[in-house]
C-alpha cells in the first residue's frame, strides 16, 4: 500500500498542523487532499483520533 507524501511529512513534522482547542483538549488537525486528520501528539508519536472528509461539519462530529 502506498502512503501519500503529505502523510509522511505529517508524521515527521507534526508542528506544521493546526491546533484545535475549540474541539477538544490537545487536538490538532492536518489536511491531506480532501480529508482532514485529527490527532493528538504524544511522547511515542501520534494518536490518530479521526479522519474526516473536508466537507464534513466537524462541530457535529466532535
Amino acid at each position: 500500500m502506498r502512503r501519500p507524501t503529505k502523510v509522511l511529512k505529517f508524521a515527521e513534522f507534526t508542528e506544521i498542523s493546526i491546533d484545535r482547542p475549540e474541539l477538544t483538549a490537545d487536538l490538532r488537525s492536518f489536511p491531506v487532499d480532501r480529508y482532514v486528520l485529527y490527532y493528538r501528539a504524544n511522547t511515542g508519536g501520534i494518536e490518530l483520533v479521526r479522519v474526516l472528509h473536508g466537507s464534513r461539519d466537524i462541530n457535529w462530529v466532535f
